[in-house]
């Protein structure tokens, strides 16, 4: 039962990773345009 705890918490992590990448592109298109 212990168990799905930390992998929901790894999915989170990779969740906010995935953002935060996707973030940073957004502001580089907007500074390339």
């Amino acid at each position: 039962m212990q168990r799905p705890v930390p992998k929901m918490r790894d999915r989170w992590r990779s969740f906010g990773r995935m953002s935060r990448l996707l973030r940073s592109f957004q502001r580089r298109i907007c500074q390339i345009r």
